[in-house]
């Protein structure tokens, strides 16, 4: 905001209003900004017709964040004197800050033509753009602005977020490194920056970027959750948390660094801690399907069906579309024994989601494990598409042979699997024991091998070694 000058000595005659703007100067510089305001108040019925009061109130309303009660008095100062530049921008932002919008568009619009050579014009009418997701209009404002005033940081960082939304981003970095380098202290830029390299894959700068971010602000949210999501992708789940734990301090309220705060701890074994954050994101949206659903994993992987399974429930009850919760709650009535329960909800999901093997795969484990071999057989038949993604379709498909006895076709179906996917420790196990069965031990023990050499531990192959007398 441009402070404006009071130009009232040198009257020959003292409008009405002069004395009170000249106090009002006074208590404004001397740091009193509310008894300014006040004393134009006072004066303003009796001064109607002083343009300097109504301009200097509007700007202290704006200047003491105030911005609705403005308008009224740049209004009329623009109908005094319509020509006044200094009013029209004050009024523009007072507009731009309650969110008439077009109203902001009209006066920065006009400012630009009346002012061609003000960079602070085009940048403010580039920002009501910007607010009307008007990116092009919005970077070809700021980039006239440039023109006039290339060292403005604030207009670079701008000019970065239409770009960025704009779907430029390689462009958008560009403008955010300018804006750093221009104003190395604002926090802001650099978040921006960070967030514009991470989008653009170049983690590592992304996270220098970020990390001078919160050594600048050490409260700005938006640079610590995604600080953490580069972390979790690297696997370093410690730092992660550490992130997000401050994020969820910096917003207590803000459900998603709570919901993800919880699956990082969940992944680090911290489940008490995991617990606490799901029941947190819970508080701030009770019912909400993906914090009950992960909460009820949370107890799965604990072993405590009940509580898993209550979860699962009322994540459907809350959401019935939901097919994560579908699914796991009918892993979830597997391992509680409620077979019949199990098969429906794993039919159900089936029938979601027919594109997605996972369920059919399911039904298969678990017909397989009831010996329904030829159900168990359908259901791993219908996952087989014809690509890379059939290998455990196939695996499942030769197991329901082998159990059955038909020892060829399953082999002929490992092998279909082994030539997809040549580097699956468990299609050589299951070759394996196939051929074992047939006989041909010493291929068997060759797979059996192979199998430990792609998944060392691999616990059924290492039996199966152990079982022929060797060591693995």
């Amino acid at each position: 905001m441009v402070a404006l000058v009071a130009a009232v000595g040198g009257a020959a005659v003292a409008a009405p209003g002069d004395d009170a703007v000249r106090e009002a100067i006074a208590l404004f510089n001397s740091g009193k900004p509310a008894e300014a305001i006040q004393k134009l108040e006072d004066a303003r019925p009796s001064a109607q017709d002083n343009i300097l009061l109504h301009n200097w109130l509007g700007y202290l309303y704006l200047k003491t964040g105030q911005a609705a009660q403005a308008i009224s008095p740049l209004e009329r100062a623009r109908e005094l004197d319509p020509a006044n530049e200094e009013a029209l921008r004050n009024l523009g932002n007072a507009c731009l800050e309650t969110g008439d919008l077009d109203k902001a568009r009209a006066c920065f619009e006009e400012l630009t033509r009346r002012q061609p050579k003000s960079a602070d014009a085009f940048y403010s009418i580039g920002n009501v753009y910007l607010r009307q997701e008007e990116y092009a209009k919005a970077a070809a404002a700021y980039r006239s602005a440039l023109e006039l005033d290339p060292n403005d940081a604030r207009v670079h960082n701008n000019l970065g977020v239409a770009l960025q939304n704009s779907g430029q981003v390689i462009p958008a970095v560009g403008a955010y490194k300018r804006a750093t380098d221009l104003a190395p202290q604002e926090a802001l830029y650099w978040t921006n920056y960070g967030l514009a390299l991470k989008e653009s894959r170049q983690s590592a700068l992304a996270l220098e970027a970020l990390r001078k971010a919160v050594a600048i602000n050490r409260d700005d949210y938006a640079a610590h959750m995604s600080l953490a999501e580069i972390y979790a992708g690297q696997g370093k789940l410690t730092l992660a948390i550490e992130a997000l734990t401050q994020a969820a301090r910096i917003q207590p309220d803000e459900y998603l660094a709570h919901l993800n705060l919880g699956v990082l701890q969940g992944k680090a074994g911290q489940n008490a801690a995991a617990e606490r954050s799901y029941l947190r994101a819970l508080e701030l949206r009770p019912g909400d399907p993906e914090a009950l659903n992960n909460l009820g994993w949370l107890y799965y992987t604990q072993g405590n069906m009940d509580w898993a399974i209550e979860r699962f429930e009322a994540a459907l009850a809350s959401d019935p579309k939901f097919s994560p919760a579908r699914q796991n709650l009918a892993a979830a009535y597997q391992a509680a024994g409620q077979m019949e329960k199990a098969i429906s909800l794993w039919e159900q999901a089936a029938a979601e989601r027919p594109d997605d093997p996972a369920p059919r795969l399911a039904l298969g484990n678990l017909y397989l494990k009831q010996k329904e071999y030829e159900k168990a057989r359908q259901a791993y038949q219908a996952t087989l598409k014809g690509g890379p993604g059939d290998v455990p379709g196939l695996i499942g498909v030769a197991l329901v042979l082998e159990r059955t006895g038909k020892l060829a076709e399953a082999e002929a179906e490992l092998r279909k699997a082994l030539k997809l996917d040549p580097n699956s420790a468990t299609a050589h196990n299951n070759l394996g024991s196939v051929l074992e069965r047939a006989g041909r031990k010493d291929e068997a023990r060759r797979h059996y091998e192979r199998a430990v050499q792609l998944e060392p531990g691999h616990p059924d192959a290492m039996k199966n070694l152990a079982r022929l007398g060797i060591r693995s």
